[in-house]
């Protein structure tokens, strides 16, 4: 019961997170395109060259499943508590 409700709140979270991503997408892609966000509580955290950089960060200050981390570009998917780049935004809208 207790898993579950964690998985549920970290699935809400990352949804939340990839939404707020999408509606700032065009103003991120101005200033950091091909960069990658650390995102919190629908917050941009920091804007790092590697995923590997946003991940530990994530990880440093909000441990496992608490935070997204969203490649800048215009092909985006998100598939859960983590968002990964690979479909067109236009397909997502």
């Amino acid at each position: 019961m207790i898993t579950q409700k964690l998985r549920e709140k970290n699935t809400r979270h990352g949804e939340e997170n990839f939404e707020f991503f999408l509606n700032h997408l065009d103003d991120l892609m101005k200033e950091h395109q091909g960069e990658f966000v650390l995102i919190h509580n629908k917050q941009f955290i920091g804007f790092y060259e590697t995923d590997e950089q946003a991940f530990n960060e994530g990880m440093n200050k909000y441990g496992l499943g608490l935070y997204s981390v969203q490649e800048i570009t215009d092909r985006v998917e998100f598939i859960g508590k983590y968002d990964i780049a690979q479909v067109s935004k236009t397909t997502i809208q």
